[in-house]
């Protein structure tokens, strides 16, 4: 298995993670959501959508940053909805797009959202691994 610190805590994943729960937080705190989301969704599922990506990508970063395989678990409850919500509010930002910046973020937030699910798909592999061999061994590892 790969060394985590080299492969796993990437200056990329956890710099994105974290931009991404500061930048949550600061909608939260400012009560200012994207228009493009009020315009689909209304103002309260844009403050629901806030809270869920806020607390996946914090979630995540936290997995990211704890050792295996506590972090791997911790990560994977936070990848999920942070899939879902980056994925989503992609589509949605596409849908309302009126300039290349807009498209541009776009692009970034549905990489974050594709990423997220796909490494949620790994880490679920790796638990079901380690499942198996503690319990190959008949304990604890």
């Amino acid at each position: 298995m790969p060394h985590r610190h080299r492969h796993e805590r990437t200056p990329d994943t956890v710099t994105l993670l974290s931009a991404s729960a500061a930048g949550g937080v600061v909608m939260l705190a400012a009560d200012t959501h994207p228009p493009a989301l009020i315009a689909t969704a209304g103002s309260s599922a844009s403050v629901l959508w806030a809270a869920v990506f806020t607390v996946a990508a914090a979630v995540s970063l936290i997995g990211v940053l704890t050792h295996a395989p506590v972090g791997w678990a911790v990560e994977l409850g936070g990848r999920v909805p942070l899939g879902l919500t980056a994925g989503g509010y992609s589509v949605v930002l596409v849908r309302h797009s009126d300039t290349v910046g807009v498209a541009l973020v776009a692009a970034i937030i549905g990489a974050v959202g594709v990423a997220s699910l796909i490494r949620a798909g790994v880490l679920m592999v790796r638990l079901y691994r380690y499942h198996r061999a503690v319990h190959s061994q008949g304990g604890a590892m």
